[in-house]
């Protein structure tokens, strides 16, 4: 994937700007301890992350758990965020995210929540599919952080 050079400051001076600490509803946690206990599944080894995309109705509509795939002969890992979405897109080419909620997951083997923040990629990806919040994991607590498309 190829990212443009100008959109990478913008990432920058919007995630210092716009990020809060989120106290997650009861629904939201159960949502997570639900990713939480898919992303241990995961076979890669350095990162267990697991991604959920729900709508308005708080109705989950796609899960996904990283993993590897093969391309050119050459192991990659599929990101969950790009996973869920790809996942969501193929079944519902025409519905819009505006009005989802796409809650990323990390965990580690000890049954503690880590940071799971969207690297530069999936925040792209997220963003072009029109997602319009995001609630991730950090150390023991969530964090949530809303992306405002120009």
């Amino acid at each position: 994937m190829c990212i443009k050079k100008e959109w990478i400051p913008n990432f920058t001076e919007y995630s210092v700007r716009n990020k809060s600490m989120y106290k997650p509803n009861k629904r939201e946690r159960n949502y997570a301890h639900l990713a939480f206990s898919m992303a241990l599944k995961s076979r890669v080894r350095h990162g267990k992350h697991c991604a959920i995309l729900y709508n308005n109705r708080n109705e989950i509509v796609s899960i996904f758990v990283n993993e590897y795939n093969f391309v050119n002969g050459k192991q990659c890992s599929i990101h969950a965020e790009q996973g869920v979405i790809d996942n969501f897109r193929k079944s519902n080419p025409m519905v819009s995210l505006s009005d989802h909620t796409i809650m990323v997951i990390r965990g580690n083997i000890y049954g503690e929540f880590t940071m799971s923040k969207p690297c530069i990629h999936c925040y792209k990806c997220i963003s072009e599919s029109g997602i319009k919040r995001i609630i991730y994991s950090s150390y023991g607590v969530f964090s949530f952080e809303r992306i405002i498309l120009d």
